[in-house]
């Protein structure tokens, strides 16, 4: 993956010196005078009177990211998203002393090259020609905004300050799911809209468009001119911006130099536009948006929002579990590149609207620290935190949580724990803020440089959605931290319904409405793997805790006393906490959903998925067939009420799973 990316590197600076010599073979006073691989930089240098150069800094990612653009006195002269072509164009048009300006704010020889392209080389008033184009490309963009299949879902003007097109398409946001919505920050009311500055030259000779920002706002503020979210969304807007800006750049094509002969017929069927036909699954296409970009935009929106949490936010492969919220696979790289973007969750906005359930995953994550201090490593996925040192100095601390190297297979679990209770209460961090998080970050990094991307990883890194249950809808002795826990996405709970309504069809079990429920007790430290890994059948494996004496599978149990064995003694409590209120730790326990059809057969072992011990005791095999529906968080000498069987308990309709 390295070696890939310094391929790309080097690509993309190769890509950027072809389009500066065929640049400078259309303007023989531009030359190429010299060019550092290493460093992305190349110098263009007129040979005219003015004798002038011009410093190109190509970005990694070129052509996404930004080009800077330095005159001989190395003073900046712009940084922006742009082509080779469309950085010097840029550049001239500020830069007076460089070239006289044609009659149209352009240098004489874009002009020129731009009326030559359009007139076929032909004769003819160049100050026909130019506004020529530019009308072309307003009726094309015209009628696509236009197009019944859009219609209320795009939006364009022209920016004549910066000669582009500004293009908003959204993605209405109404049928999210709502558990979704609110793991993702999202406002059901609201839409994302995706705002992209198109050049006024794309029918011609352009690189693609740039995606200027991401944001959530009321699809009416689409035309508005300073439409902003009024939710954060963090990761996700640099998702969506990444896989936008790769779709664009791998499929507009671009017909740099090709001279077009335009028609009244090209104009009517918009030439040009064709270029475009985004990466998404042929079933996805509105029928024939390949011939107009804002029905491809809008697809290509719709379904990155869509499969968002299905796909590694880093390198887009299927995550191993598809969670609620946006995730990194497994490979170590994807985990630090992730940490080293700050792509983990905004850390303020969960700590100020998320309190309990923030001070829930701290404790989790100390509770599985401290179980690795004991001798069992049950912190999975481990905390990727990599500070660099240079950024502060006369630390002399350790730089991440392994023993000896980073990603050995030591973990430092002692030093976690000391970080872990280092961090200030909920309350306190959110006072310590005062509104920013990066006053947050500077007063965490006055204890320990390790702490913000800490807490930032403990908070992101969990998959599930948690909310906290309603008092008015709390369910009678379960006490008062009562949570409704969503861990898999909306396809796996499609799977899960699907099979629900077919156990109930074919009277496969002993339940009428194809389902019942269980109880899950696991040991303190284990919650902070599941909550983001899912419930697995980890018999037989190391992260076992509990024997398999009944044979594979996660095992339940239907009256709660038995899973309040499970439980275990609670660990160490959170010095910090505050909103549970205890001094003993917590124990937890879910309740969960399993379909009933005994006669299923696990794809694995062949066996049945579903086993029933003395009407007791459930093992479940395939995990498809359980889900969990609430979470249970008891003080450390909970004994609860032990003869509650979990089918008995009066689960409110308004909490189930909308």
């Amino acid at each position: 993956q390295f070696l890939y990316f310094i391929g790309c590197r080097i690509a993309n600076m190769q890509r950027a010196l072809s389009e500066a010599k065929d640049l400078c073979a259309d303007w023989d006073v531009w030359s190429i005078t010299s060019s550092d691989d290493a460093a992305r930089t190349f110098v263009l240098t007129r040979s005219d009177e003015d004798q002038t150069s011009i410093t190109f800094t190509i970005s990694a990612s070129y052509p996404s990211g930004s080009i800077v653009l330095k005159d001989i006195f190395g003073r900046e002269l712009t940084a922006r998203n742009l082509s080779v072509m469309d950085a010097l164009d840029e550049a001239l048009q500020k830069w007076d002393d460089d070239a006289d300006t044609g009659s149209h704010g352009m240098p004489r020889e874009a002009t020129s090259m731009l009326f030559e392209s359009a007139a076929g080389g032909a004769g003819g008033n160049e100050a026909d020609v130019v506004p020529s184009i530019f009308e072309k490309a307003e009726r094309c963009m015209a009628a696509h905004a236009a197009d019944k299949r859009v219609n209320g879902l795009t939006w364009f003007s022209f920016d004549p300050a910066r000669r582009k097109f500004i293009v908003r398409v959204a993605c209405p946001l109404q049928t999210v799911e709502h558990y979704r919505a609110n793991a993702l920050n999202l406002n059901r009311n609201h839409a994302i809209i995706a705002e992209l500055h198109i050049s006024w030259q794309y029918l011609e000779a352009t690189g693609p468009p740039v995606v200027n920002d991401i944001y959530t706002a009321p699809i009416s503020t689409l035309a508005a001119d300073n439409a902003r979210a009024e939710r954060r969304i963090g990761a996700l807007r640099w998702f969506l911006k990444n896989r936008i800006e790769s779709a664009l750049s791998k499929n507009w094509v671009n017909y740099e130099r090709v001279r077009h002969n335009y028609t009244e017929e090209d104009n009517a069927t918009c030439a040009g536009l064709e270029r475009f036909r985004p990466s998404v699954p042929e079933e996805n296409f509105i029928e024939g948006n390949d011939m107009n970009i804002f029905a491809g935009l809008v697809q290509l929106l719709e379904y990155r929002v869509r499969t968002c949490t299905t796909l590694c936010l880093i390198c887009d492969a299927p995550l191993p579990l598809e969670g609620m919220k946006l995730a990194t696979c497994d490979k170590d790289l994807c985990n630090h590149s992730a940490e080293s973007y700050g792509l983990g969750c905004d850390v303020l906005y969960e700590l100020e609207m998320h309190p309990e359930v923030s001070e829930l995953l701290v404790c989790l994550t100390l509770y599985a620290a401290t179980s690795g201090v004991g001798g069992r490593d049950v912190l999975v996925p481990m905390c990727p935190v990599f500070i660099n040192a240079s950024a502060f100095p006369g630390y002399t601390g350790p730089l991440h949580f392994y023993c000896g190297e980073y990603g050995s297979d030591k973990k430092n679990f002692p030093k976690l724990v000391e970080c872990v209770q280092m961090l200030p209460s909920i309350p306190t961090m959110v006072k310590l803020a005062h509104g920013d998080e990066a006053t947050l970050r500077t007063e965490l990094n006055s204890r320990s440089p390790l702490l913000f991307p800490l807490l930032r990883w403990i908070l992101s890194s969990n998959r599930a959605h948690l909310e906290p249950v309603p008092k008015q809808h709390r369910m009678a002795g379960l006490g008062d931290f009562q949570f409704h826990l969503v861990a898999s996405n909306p396809a796996k709970e499609g799977r899960f319904l699907d099979r629900k309504e077919k156990a109930k069809k074919d009277g496969a079990g002993n339940h009428s409405n194809g389902s019942f429920f269980t109880w899950h007790g696991s040991a303190p430290g284990n919650w902070h793997c599941i909550l983001r890994s899912g419930l697995k059948n980890y018999s037989n494996t190391k992260l076992m805790s509990a024997g398999a004496a009944h044979g594979p599978g996660i095992y339940t149990a239907r009256t709660m006393s038995t899973s309040i064995g499970y439980m275990r003694g609670a660990c160490a409590p959170w010095k910090g906490g505050e909103y549970f209120g205890n001094k003993s730790g917590l124990v937890l326990m879910s309740l969960c959903e399993v379909i009933d059809d005994k006669r299923g057969t696990s794809a694995v072992t062949g066996k049945p998925s579903l086993k029933d011990v003395s009407n007791e005791i459930v093992t479940v095999q395939d995990e498809d067939l359980i889900d969990t529906r609430f979470l249970f968080a008891f003080p450390g000498n909970f004994n609860g009420n032990q003869s509650l069987k979990a089918n008995d308990v009066n689960v409110p309709a308004a909490l189930m799973r909308r």
